[in-house]
């Protein structure tokens, strides 16, 4: 995280450098535009040579052309940069937002977990596990895949394809889950919360 803050510093160092040598750039040419206008209007006075006034006009002409260019070009990249900006700051609330929803999901489903603990039937256990939520999961992982560390994105996915089996009632170890796991299975949901909890998204 020190290492991309610290890149980030230096790349907007090095932009901003860049921009002030731009700006510089403008306003040299500005003011050599300012001095050919002025030496047209002084030599205009004095009744100078036409063709000496033509060839000031005309390099005042090119310089103009060149400085209209250069500012067209800066004011293009720069509205390419922010919307990129807008994009990526979009991009990240998105992803804060899913992280939010997925914390509400994972608290929803640690209480089905213990209100199937508290009921002694087995047949009462299994009608709970419809209950479970896994929908959050399964439209937001490919998006958080790369905020996530790889050892969090994985018990995460592993918890919720396990939580799939549970709730088609397709897991081969569904009695043994349901009458003697579910301590472990809520105290994997408050770890992966916590982990949750530490993801930093820096908007």
């Amino acid at each position: 995280m020190n290492k991309k803050r610290t890149l980030k510093y230096l790349k907007n160092i090095f932009e901003i450098s860049i921009e002030n040598k731009l700006i510089n750039f403008f306003c040299y040419i500005l003011i050599y535009m300012f001095g050919i206008g002025l030496s047209v209007f002084v030599l205009r006075l004095l009744g100078e040579s036409t063709y000496f006034i033509n060839v000031l006009t005309a390099t005042s002409n090119f310089f103009g052309g060149i400085l209209g260019g250069l500012i067209a070009y800066v004011v293009a990249v720069h509205q390419i940069e922010s919307q990129k900006d807008e994009e990526k700051i979009k991009e990240l609330q998105n992803i804060s937002n899913m992280i939010t929803l997925l914390q509400s999901e994972l608290k929803h489903n640690e209480l089905v977990l213990s209100q199937i603990k508290e009921k002694a039937d087995f047949n009462d256990k299994v009608n709970s596990v419809t209950l479970f939520n896994t929908d959050i999961w399964h439209n937001a992982k490919y998006v958080m895949a790369e905020s996530l560390n790889q050892n969090t994105f994985e018990n995460i996915n592993d918890h919720y394809r396990e939580l799939d089996e549970l709730k088609n009632c397709i897991n081969p170890d569904l009695e043994e889950i349901l009458n003697n796991q579910i301590d472990y299975r809520m105290l994997l949901i408050q770890t992966i919360r916590r982990d949750l909890s530490n993801v930093h998204i820096d908007i």
